[in-house]
């Protein structure tokens, strides 16, 4: 796909689809095509950044991505990255026990 606008419009016909664009072009997108249901997904949003996934609402994308992250904490390589960035001991207080 070559344009936000191509990403958006594959993201509101099928609930299978996700995706990330710019937040003006998705407003845009909104305001333009208020029929299609399209939600940003807050639990996946990061605070000073500039981009979100955009998901179709009632996908089961944020219940996969929940599950990945927390699988993911639990593992070793979260807890060697947590070590290599932030030191042993702030792993060993913020690893998932």
């Amino acid at each position: 796909m070559n344009t936000d606008i191509e990403i958006l419009n594959s993201i509101a016909k099928n609930v299978l689809y996700f995706g990330y664009v710019d937040a003006i072009d998705f407003w845009m997108y909104l305001k333009k095509y208020p029929n299609k249901f399209l939600k940003v997904q807050k639990s996946l949003d990061q605070t000073k950044e500039t981009f979100s996934f955009i998901l179709p609402k009632g996908s089961e994308h944020k219940k996969l991505f929940g599950e990945f992250f927390i699988s993911f904490k639990a593992g070793v390589k979260y807890r060697l990255l947590l070590e290599k960035h932030l030191g042993g001991f702030m792993a060993q207080n913020m690893a998932v026990k």
